[in-house]
């Protein structure tokens, strides 16, 4: 079997995975609050059958970050970055009255914490992937409400997965944020810069 033959299987075999398996696998992860030892464990996960997706041992010695950039995945933990931040720019783009929205803005009035550590709210989790993509935390109401310009901030950083049409839908996106006359970010013109046209 030849290599070009080779690499078509396995990118279509890669393809197919991310529709299936990764789609039922993060069912709902936009509202988790994910700690890192699962987020590990998924990603664990997802390596093995990656790596025989591809046909690589873990005695070959090949990195993880080799092995999503042969299959054209970005990691799980940019994923579930990415799936969170979106719901939370949808949930800040509802009316006040829906109940998302509401659940969102409110606190306890009554009620004790039990002793120990607390446990992990969405809001936590949203601060931590905020403060990963390095964004304004104290603006990112402002920045939600413009649903082109908050795809482009929370959208991952790894440059090897985009597609021809990925980047073409990105390259829109960016020119109807200049149409509009809104400030774009850091992000959106790293990535600007990093397309050679």
């Amino acid at each position: 079997m030849d290599t070009c033959a080779k690499d078509s299987g396995t990118a279509a075999m890669s393809q197919v995975y991310r529709a299936t398996v990764l789609a039922a696998l993060l069912y709902g992860a936009e509202t988790w609050t994910v700690y890192s030892v699962q987020t590990d464990r998924l990603q664990v996960y997802v390596m093995r059958h990656q790596r025989s997706i591809i046909g690589i041992s873990w005695r070959d010695k090949i990195t993880n970050v080799e092995v999503l950039k042969r299959a054209g995945l970005p990691s799980l933990k940019s994923i579930l970055i990415q799936m969170n931040l979106r719901w939370l720019g949808h949930v800040e783009r509802m009316d006040h009255n829906r109940l998302p929205r509401q659940l969102l803005y409110s606190q306890l009035k009554e009620g004790r914490r039990n002793q120990g550590r607390p446990r992990l709210r969405f809001k936590d989790t949203v601060k931590r992937n905020m403060k990963k993509l390095d964004m304004d935390r104290a603006n990112w109401q402002k920045n939600a409400r413009n649903r082109d310009g908050w795809r482009c901030l929370i959208r991952p950083k790894w440059r090897h997965s985009l597609s021809y049409r990925q980047t073409a839908m990105m390259m829109i996106a960016i020119l109807k944020i200049k149409a509009r006359g809104w400030i774009y970010t850091k992000h959106c013109m790293q990535v600007i810069s990093c397309l050679r046209w």
